[in-house]
């Protein structure tokens, strides 16, 4: 009998040890490239930080705790919507840099593609983001924002998403860059924005020399930006970040012709199903996340594992069950 609890013991002892290994993760195929995007990321955040701090903008550390700069207030004159904080601050993490990497990847994209994207002011941390991955992978994105933000995002109608955008790339920081604009907001024309406000943002915007996206009609809107995207190029991909009025029903569109989407707007959901941690203070370190790991190839374990095992349910029940009943005799 003593015998019998020595060896169930170490029998469990085994059993754990090999759970323990075939738990354990290793560094994903692309790794690092997807270091390179999430890098690239964290220098554009500081340097948004610095023009800020330089040019007098307000950081409410309440908000934007991990002083990330790409956060904004919670209501101004050009807010849309209700955003959640903790998605915003969720998305401030440089790791979605290296998350859009995975995901072209997935989607078979290579350099040289074109992809498509719809985007606004509520997430521009997610836009730059993926203006990090599209630099990183040499791809060119056709790009149009809208200037409309949800609460916490670039709602500082003195330095909008595009105004960022233009600052980092007057400075050679990004590559890629939006060709096209709308107001966003009622109607995508900024209905709700003061009109004072919406004339200063068009005036300046105006001097970027962007295309200008002005169409009170929803369904003319849609086709016109539909076709702008399409006319005349190839569209491997379509990413929307945010949820903009227009967002949907390019979805849609897109999904009409064959071409797969890309959607981040469940921030904390997507967030948690790569393993992106959800509102950390401090974002950690690029790299360590679970996002950069896969499971191990466990094969010759797993197979070791089901001998073992199956040798100590014969061992233990039908030869120590015959080893009875011979004694008896």
């Amino acid at each position: 009998m003593k015998n019998n609890r020595l060896y169930l013991v170490a029998s469990l002892f085994i059993i754990l040890y090999f759970g323990i290994v075939l738990s354990e993760k290793e560094d994903i195929k692309n790794i690092e490239i997807m270091i390179k995007s999430a890098e690239k990321m964290n220098n554009l955040s500081k340097e948004i930080l610095k023009y800020k701090i330089e040019n007098g903008i307000s950081i409410d550390s309440s908000i934007d705790i991990n002083k990330t700069g790409l956060l904004g207030e919670e209501y101004t004159e050009i807010t849309t919507t209700l955003g959640n904080l903790e998605s915003k601050r969720t998305s401030s993490n440089p790791d979605f840099a290296a998350l859009f990497i995975k995901l072209f990847l997935e989607n078979g994209i290579t350099k040289g593609d074109k992809i498509a994207v719809n985007m606004s002011g509520s997430f521009p941390a997610l836009n730059l983001s993926l203006i990090s991955a599209l630099d990183t992978l040499d791809l060119e994105g056709i790009i149009i924002s809208s200037v409309g933000a949800s609460t916490y995002g670039a709602n500082n109608p003195n330095f909008t998403y595009l105004d960022m955008e233009k600052r980092l790339a007057d400075k050679n920081y990004i590559k890629n860059k939006s060709v096209g604009y709308s107001l966003g907001g009622d109607g995508d024309i900024g209905n709700n924005f003061e009109e004072v406000t919406k004339a200063e943002i068009l005036r300046r915007i105006d001097e970027y020399g962007l295309k200008k996206f002005y169409n009170s009609k929803l369904s003319d809107n849609l086709s016109e930006r539909f076709n702008y995207y399409t006319q005349d190029r190839e569209i491997k991909l379509f990413v929307n970040i945010g949820g903009n009025l227009l967002s949907e029903g390019l979805k849609l569109e897109f999904e009409k012709v064959g071409i797969p989407v890309i959607s981040m707007l469940n921030i904390k959901a997507i967030a948690s199903s790569y393993g992106i941690p959800i509102d950390p203070i401090p974002i950690p370190k690029i790299g360590v996340s679970n996002l950069y790991k896969e499971e191990k190839s466990n094969k010759l374990e797993y197979v070791i594992l089901f001998v073992f095992i199956f040798y100590i349910i014969w061992n233990y029940f039908f030869v120590s069950d015959c080893k009875k009943k011979c004694d008896r005799k």
